[in-house]
C-alpha cells in the first residue's frame, strides 16, 4: 500500500481533452464515482510538465489514492470540490514538475471483463468489453510538513485496511511512518471535474445480460468474478 521508492500533452491538453463518453454509458446516478475510489483506490496518476525549467513532457505514476475524510459508511458524496490524498517517491521526477504545473488527472478503474461472442450469440460473431473507470481530475498541492505526510499514511492505510481483523488492538504504526518520511512525499488534490464511463451492456436485453454475468461468475479470473459482482448489484438496482 505505501510507496517507498487520454493523450494529453499539454497543461492546456489536459484542461480541454475530456475522455471520450457517450450518454448511454454514463452512470445513472450521483455517487457512483466514489463508490469506484472506495472499492479500487490505486490510481494511474497523470500529469504534465518537467522537473528540469524549460522542458516538456507527461509524468505517470501508479500511487494509492483516498478520498480525504471519507467516513466509508455507504454515503455517496458528489466528488465535486472534495479531495483526494496520495503519496509518492521522493526519488521520483512528478513531484517537482508539479511545483511547476499542478495540474494532474488521476484514472480509477473498476472490475473489467472480456465477453465472448459465444456468450452473446452475436451473427456475425462481435467480442466486447465490459468496464467502469472515472478520471478525477483537479489541483495537486504538495504537503511537506511531517503531520500533514503522517495523516496522509495513515488515511490511506486505514483505507488498505478496512474490513480487516487486527486480534491485537493495534493501530497504524505512527514509527514505521515516521521512518518513511525523508522517502516519500504526500499530497492533496481538490477535484475540479468529474467523468465516468460505465460500459456494462445496458443495450443488452435482461436475459443477456444474465447469461454475461453466469459466464462471468464462472469464470478463472478475479477480475471477470468482479465484474459479475457488479452487473449482479447494477440488475437488483434496477430489476
Amino acid at each position: 500500500m505505501l510507496i517507498r521508492g487520454h493523450t494529453q500533452r499539454t497543461r492546456t491538453m489536459m484542461r480541454e481533452v475530456p475522455m471520450h463518453t457517450a450518454a448511454e454509458f454514463q452512470p445513472e446516478h450521483s455517487g457512483w464515482e466514489a463508490r469506484l475510489i472506495r472499492a479500487n483506490p490505486f490510481a494511474t496518476f497523470v500529469s504534465t510538465g518537467s522537473p528540469e525549467p524549460g522542458s516538456s513532457g507527461i509524468q505517470v505514476s501508479h500511487l494509492p489514492m483516498v478520498l480525504d475524510g471519507d467516513p466509508g459508511d455507504g454515503t455517496e458524496p458528489d466528488l465535486q470540490g472534495r479531495t483526494l490524498l496520495g503519496h509518492m517517491a521522493r526519488t521520483g521526477p512528478q513531484w517537482p514538475a508539479l511545483l511547476r504545473d499542478p495540474i494532474a488527472t488521476a484514472i480509477f478503474r473498476g472490475p473489467h471483463g472480456y465477453v465472448s461472442p459465444a456468450v452473446r450469440g452475436d451473427a456475425p460473431p462481435a467480442p466486447a468489453w465490459n468496464y467502469t473507470a472515472a478520471h478525477v481530475r483537479g489541483r495537486v498541492r504538495l504537503l511537506h510538513e511531517a503531520d500533514d505526510v503522517l495523516r496522509v499514511l495513515t488515511e490511506t492505510t486505514a483505507v488498505g485496511e478496512a474490513g480487516r481483523a487486527r486480534p491485537d488492538g493495534s493501530g497504524p504504526p505512527l514509527d514505521a511512518f515516521r521512518a518513511l518520511l525523508p522517502h516519500v512525499i504526500a499530497f492533496s488534490m481538490r477535484i475540479t471535474s468529474v467523468e465516468s464511463l460505465v460500459e456494462l451492456g445496458q443495450g443488452d436485453p435482461a436475459d443477456l445480460r444474465d447469461k454475461v454475468r453466469a459466464d462471468l461468475a464462472a469464470s478463472p479470473r478475479g477480475c471477470d468474478r468482479d465484474l459479475a459482482a457488479v452487473l449482479a448489484g447494477t440488475a437488483a438496482a434496477t430489476g
